[in-house]
């Protein structure tokens, strides 16, 4: 199960933080000049902030969707593992 998890989890990891944010990794990447050392850093917290929005007091609609998400990659882990006699 654990092992069925992991992989879920970085394939989860990997489509959501970079294949979705290519366009931002992107952008980051080709800052250069005076300033660009901010601006990128801004660019990649963003793409940080909207692919693993960290849970507040107050739950965004954003963040109630990447733990539903989450909710339902690990519950659908556990379900295989069963499945497969773990």
């Amino acid at each position: 199960m654990r092992r069925s998890v992991s992989a879920d989890v970085y394939e989860f990891t990997r489509a959501r933080l970079i294949e979705a944010n290519l366009v931002g990794w992107t952008d980051a990447y080709g800052r250069s000049g005076h300033g660009s050392t901010v601006e990128r850093a801004r660019v990649i917290r963003d793409i940080y902030e909207d692919a693993a929005p960290v849970p507040g007091v107050i739950i965004n609609p954003q963040t109630r969707d990447f733990l539903d998400e989450i909710r339902a990659l690990v519950h659908e882990a556990i379900s295989k593992g069963r499945s497969d006699g773990g």
